[in-house]
């Protein structure tokens, strides 16, 4: 259901749900008012959003280099679980080749040694939830060293 169709049906009574009408006090006009502060506010949030995920990808990204190099993803001591470490190589493989045809993975893939991708351009392909799981397991010093970068302790950030 649209998100207006959803924000529409809301204002019925649930008596008048059969005839049609809206419940007392409610005009179609401060339905259409209501979608559209929903649709600004959507737009703000997600603005915002994109740039925390932006510092994030890279801070993270620069402290794990700088610790591990630019390869260091794919090593399983590197963090705190291989089993974790396994699930991880399969998503990025899942991933790349699913973004095959992404100019930068080509670039990587065809130029460099063993097309392998580093850190900080493969880092551009995980989602926010791959970010979040790839966060919490990494080891308890590097998830501090990150944190600090934002001035927060880690266990706070990593929920």
């Amino acid at each position: 259901m649209s998100r207006f169709f959803h924000l529409l049906y809301t204002f019925f009574s649930a008596n008048s749900l059969q005839n049609g009408n809206y419940a007392d006090g409610v005009s179609f006009e401060d339905i259409v008012g209501l979608y559209l502060l929903n649709s600004s506010l959507r737009q703000v949030l997600l603005t915002q959003i994109e740039k925390v995920e932006i510092i994030l990808r890279c801070r993270l990204t620069n402290y794990f280099c700088t610790e591990y190099g630019i390869l260091g993803y794919e090593v399983a001591e590197n963090f705190q679980s291989e089993e974790f470490h396994s699930e991880l190589i399969e998503n990025i493989d899942q991933e790349i080749e699913r973004n095959s045809k992404s100019p930068f993975v080509k670039n990587f893939r065809d130029n460099y040694i063993d097309g392998k991708i580093p850190f900080y351009a493969l880092i551009e392909l995980f989602s926010l939830g791959t970010l979040s799981k790839y966060y919490k397991n990494m080891k308890n010093k590097d998830k501090k060293g990150v944190a600090l970068l934002f001035g927060i302790g880690y266990t706070y950030f990593e929920s």
